[in-house]
C-alpha cells in the first residue's frame, strides 16, 4: 500500500497531531508491507492527520478549503485523537462516542504516542509489585461519571483506592511515579471516562499487565483484541456495584493481566499501532460502496443544524465560557481529599 501521510495548512505544526503523523511515518518508513510518498496523487491511501482540539467553525472551513480533500476525497481517511470527535471523515478515531460512530466509515484505533514515559519504564518490572488492591484509580473529576465514582467509591472499605487529583497535564516526575506504581499495585484499574469517552488509561493499563475495568457507556473499543477475556465493561449505572463484581473476578485477575499485557503487544504496542490503523483504513475501504461520495457531507458541515448539535451557537459558547470559570474557581478552592490507607509497598 502507497501511503500519503499530511496534516492541514493553518493548524498547528508543533502540535500533537504532528508528533502522531511523524511517529507513524517512522513506523511506515520501516515496513516492508507499504511506501510511503510525498505525492498525494500517487498513494492508495490518505492519512489526514487531524489537530487533536475539539473542532471550531474555523477549523471546518480549512477542511473545506483543503485541496486533498477536494481532490482525494475517496481515499483520504483521518487520524483523529479528538476527545469529543464529530466524525465528519471517514477513517480512525480515538473517541468517536458509539451514538455517532458509522460502521461504514469509522474504525476505533488507539493513540499513536504515549503522555507518561514512566508507564514504559516501569512496566519492564511490572511482575515485581506486589498487586496488593484489589482496584484503584487517581484522577480528576472531569465527567459526572467520574464525580459518580468518587461519591460511591471513595474512602469505602473495599479493598481498593480512589483518589480526587486536581492536577491535568502538569505533573511531576513523582506524580507520574506514583500514579504508576499504584496502578501495578492494583489488581484492577479503574478506566472511567473523561472528557472523552475513551481513556489512555485503559491501553496504559494493558501495557502493564493488568486487568483494565471500562467504565464509559459511549466508548467503542478497536478490533483486534478478545477483549472480554481481560477486561472489564462496567455501565455507568452500575459504578456501586464495582467492589463485589472485581472481588467475584479476583481469582482471574492475574490472569486477564497477563491476557491485557499480550493483547497490547499484539495490537497497541509502538510497533503495531501503525499496521493496526492501517488494517482498520482498508476495512473501511472494502465496507464502502465502490464509488463513495464524500462530496457529499461536507456542504452539511456548515449548516445551523450541525453547529446546534456540537454546541458552536453563540449562546452555546457563552455557557461553556461561563461553566469553565465556574469550575476553575471550583478547583482552586477544593483541597485534595486526604486518605488514612497505608500507600502499597
Amino acid at each position: 500500500m502507497i501511503v500519503h501521510c499530511t496534516t492541514l495548512p493553518g493548524w498547528d505544526t508543533s502540535g500533537h497531531h504532528v508528533k502522531d503523523m511523524n511517529r507513524a511515518l517512522g513506523v511506515l518508513s520501516q515496513s516492508r508491507e507499504h511506501v510511503v510518498t510525498n505525492d498525494p496523487d500517487e498513494a492508495d491511501v490518505i492519512l489526514l492527520f487531524e489537530r487533536n482540539a475539539n473542532k471550531t467553525p474555523q477549523d471546518l472551513r480549512l477542511m473545506l478549503e483543503s485541496p486533498v480533500l477536494r481532490r482525494h476525497s475517496a481515499k483520504c481517511f483521518c487520524v483523529n485523537f479528538d476527545d469529543q470527535p464529530l466524525g465528519l471523515l471517514p477513517g480512525g478515531y480515538v473517541s468517536l462516542p458509539r451514538s455517532r460512530f458509522d460502521w461504514r466509515r469509522h474504525r476505533a484505533i488507539t493513540y499513536m504516542g504515549q503522555y507518561n514515559e514512566v508507564v514504559a519504564r516501569l512496566a519492564e518490572h511490572r511482575d515485581q509489585y506486589e498487586q496488593n488492591l484489589l482496584f484503584s484509580f487517581r484522577g480528576a473529576r472531569s465527567w459526572p461519571t467520574r464525580a459518580r465514582m468518587f461519591a460511591d467509591l471513595q474512602g469505602r472499605n473495599s479493598g481498593g483506592r480512589v483518589t480526587e487529583t486536581f492536577r491535568w497535564f502538569d505533573h511531576s516526575e513523582e506524580e507520574k511515579i506514583a500514579f504508576v506504581e499504584e496502578m501495578l499495585h492494583s489488581k484492577f484499574v479503574l478506566c472511567p471516562r473523561g472528557g472523552a469517552s475513551s481513556s489512555i488509561r485503559m491501553f496504559e493499563t494493558m501495557e502493564l499487565g493488568r486487568a483494565p475495568v471500562v467504565i464509559a457507556d459511549e466508548y467503542v473499543e478497536p478490533d483486534g483484541p478478545d477483549w472480554l477475556s481481560f477486561a472489564v465493561f462496567v455501565s455507568e449505572e452500575r459504578v456501586p456495584e464495582i467492589p463485589r463484581l472485581l472481588t467475584e473476578l479476583e481469582p482471574l485477575a492475574t490472569q486477564m493481566g497477563q491476557l491485557a499485557r499480550a493483547a497490547w503487544e499484539k495490537w497497541f504496542s509502538p510497533a503495531t499501532r501503525v499496521p493496526h490503523l492501517l488494517r482498520a483504513i482498508r476495512d473501511i475501504g472494502l465496507r464502502r460502496p465502490p464509488e463513495p461520495d464524500e462530496q457529499r457531507n461536507p456542504p452539511q458541515w456548515m449548516s445551523w443544524r450541525l453547529w446546534a448539535q456540537d454546541g458552536y451557537t453563540m449562546p452555546q459558547r457563552i455557557r461553556r465560557k461561563i461553566n469553565s470559570i465556574v469550575q476553575h474557581s471550583y478547583k482552586r478552592v477544593r483541597r485534595p481529599a486526604l486518605t488514612d490507607e497505608p500507600a502499597p509497598k
